[in-house]
């Protein structure tokens, strides 16, 4: 079964170095990392995961929009144990639900290595599975909004916090992520979902 022992720790929100993130992490000791990366902030995520990973041994998971597009370099690089790529909802629910029944990274790996947007690499050998973008935005619960700093959230001197209507683009900008991310799809929440916040 799935531990609710959960910490979430947004250090940019709360104005940590990565000295003070590793810090915190390491007291708190996770048996999973669970990192949403973007190209920035990937060797600040490097040292994070390989720090925790060395101290406790932590299943380090990467998602978000630059180990889905990259994923065999966080896996090459032995940072990320896995890589959720696209929508990541349901399929870190899928990581964290096959770990807490073994126990065992290399098992977790292995059976997760013919998931839809789940790469791992197993036996040298890196399984690179699509993108996943199925979730169904409408049947999502709404972000835990009170486990965030919200009163450190400010933008232009206003009190500021993004929120989600859609994901995806139609567009094709060459300097942009989406198209290799998105796949030029776009799928937007009902007016209803939108007002739940």
């Amino acid at each position: 079964a799935l531990s609710t022992d959960l910490m979430i720790l947004d250090a940019l929100g709360e104005g940590l170095t990565t000295e003070e993130t590793k810090s915190r992490l390491r007291d708190y000791a996770p048996d999973v990392l669970a990192l949403s990366v973007l190209t920035p902030s990937v060797s600040t995520a490097t040292d994070i995961a390989s720090d925790l990973k060395q101290a406790n041994g932590t299943l380090s998971i990467w998602g978000g929009i630059h180990p889905s597009i990259f994923p065999r370099r966080a896996l090459e690089e032995r940072v990320a144990d896995i890589v959720v790529r696209g929508d990541g909802e349901s399929n870190l629910i899928r990581v964290l639900s096959t770990y807490s029944q073994n126990r065992d990274i290399q098992a977790t790996k292995e059976l997760l290595s013919t998931s839809q947007g789940i790469s791992v690499m197993v036996d040298g050998r890196i399984a690179d599975n699509d993108i996943f973008l199925g979730e169904v935005l409408n049947t999502l619960p709404q972000p835990a909004y009170e486990e965030f700093p919200l009163d450190k959230y400010f933008w232009q001197g206003k009190k500021t916090i993004t929120v989600e209507s859609g994901r995806g683009c139609v567009g094709k900008c060459t300097y942009c992520e989406s198209p290799a991310y998105y796949q030029q799809t776009f799928r937007q929440k009902s007016p209803e979902k939108f007002l739940e916040l």
